[in-house]
This record gives structure tokens, sequence and C-alpha cells, in this order.
């Protein structure tokens, strides 16, 4: 299962009254890997990590998980 991705984020975007948080978001992690999200204030790193977690929902994009189709606001 080396190499395979064990979570897949693709195409996520997300905006709040007119204003785009997310546009276009996609985000690859491997098992064992170590990632940071850094960006400056108001650049989506909160939310991004709000729609993982399933406490915010995206306008539009994808999720796999080990493989399997998922929907984080479920």
């Amino acid at each position: 299962m080396a190499g395979e991705f064990v979570l897949e984020a693709r195409h996520v975007s997300k905006s709040f009254a007119g204003t785009q948080a997310l546009d276009d978001v996609s985000f690859n992690v491997r098992a064992g890997e170590l990632h940071a999200l850094l960006g400056a204030n108001g650049s989506g790193k909160s939310t991004f990590v709000k729609i993982l977690a399933g406490v915010e929902q995206a306008d539009a994009g994808e999720f796999v998980i080990n493989g399997q189709d998922v929907d984080p606001s479920k």
C-alpha cells in the first residue's frame, strides 16, 4: 500500500457571503507523511480543516479516505 493516498481532497471550494475562502484546493496525504498548512491570515487554513472535520460543508469538491469516497459533514 506504499504510495497510495490515505487522504485525498479534490477540487474543494467554499465561499461565505460572496467571499471565496477556498478555490479549487486539492490536498493528498500518504501514510507516514507529516504535513503542515501554512499561509497568511484569511488564506483558508481553518476553513479547510473545519471541512475535513465536518464542522463546515464544502460548496464543491470530493474527499477520499483509504480509497473510499466520504462526506465529512456526515
